[in-house]
């Protein structure tokens, strides 16, 4: 299965960060350590949704890394549509053989253990999906390309 993000949340701590980044011309890395996390179970993401209360509903099948993927490295700005300008992260999850333990994937949360001027773990980014993902037979897969919508471009 391949899923591209359609609308992403941002946390909020994150997002104030990061513009916060943007402004000061900060030479301190955005992200440090990320992690990409996928939910077994649907959770209400908003921007001040807990980091906790994601984990507890975080992914355990089999073949699934304990504490999640290490993502794909960030992109170039790229366009990701008519007005927008972003980021991208591809990051591929394999069910193991034998599948002892499978799971429904209802989203992801993207994980870094600090942003900067925050150095406690947060997440930056969570989208549930608009359908959910059986992970049921060894060799299913999830293709995962995360967008960091970040800039809407200006059109003059």
């Amino acid at each position: 299965m391949i899923y591209a993000s359609i609308a992403p949340t941002w946390n909020r701590e994150a997002l104030e960060a990061f513009l916060l980044y943007l402004a000061t011309g900060s030479v301190n890395p955005l992200v440090l350590t990320p992690k990409l996390r996928l939910l077994k179970a649907s959770v209400v993401v908003n921007r001040d949704t807990l980091l906790a209360d994601l984990i507890a509903q975080e992914a355990d099948f089999s073949g699934y890394p304990a504490g999640g993927a290490t993502p794909g490295a960030l992109s170039a700005a790229v366009n990701l549509g008519t007005n927008a300008v972003g980021l991208l992260s591809h990051t591929t999850f394999i069910e193991a053989d034998p599948a002892t333990t499978t799971n429904v994937i209802y989203g992801y949360f993207y994980e870094s253990s600090g942003v900067d001027l925050s150095p406690t773990p947060d997440w930056l980014l969570a989208e549930i999906f608009p359908t959910p993902m059986a992970l049921g037979f060894a060799g299913d897969f999830l293709d995962l390309l995360v967008y960091f919508p970040m800039v809407a471009k200006v059109v003059i």
